[in-house]
């Protein structure tokens, strides 16, 4: 599961490839859903500054550091 996520957060597989990913490991569809939903913001968290919103509630450094622990963890 890290590895799909790092796959998913570097942009190396789709959304639906994401999903797909999950369920074949056995992750129900609902349970798939729910772990992309939370990843959002951590997709976001990527992209350049200019076009990203921000969460209110996060600041910057922190969703930053988050996505980065996630990514250097596999």
């Amino acid at each position: 599961m890290r590895e799909l996520v790092a796959r998913y957060l570097s942009r190396n597989i789709s959304r639906r490839g994401f999903l797909k990913g999950l369920t074949t490991a056995g992750i129900s569809l609902a349970a798939a859903e729910s772990i992309l939903d939370s990843l959002v913001p951590l997709a976001h968290a990527q992209e350049p500054a200019a076009s990203r919103p921000t969460p209110s509630g996060w600041s910057k450094d922190r969703r930053e550091c988050f996505a980065e622990q996630l990514i250097a963890s596999g």
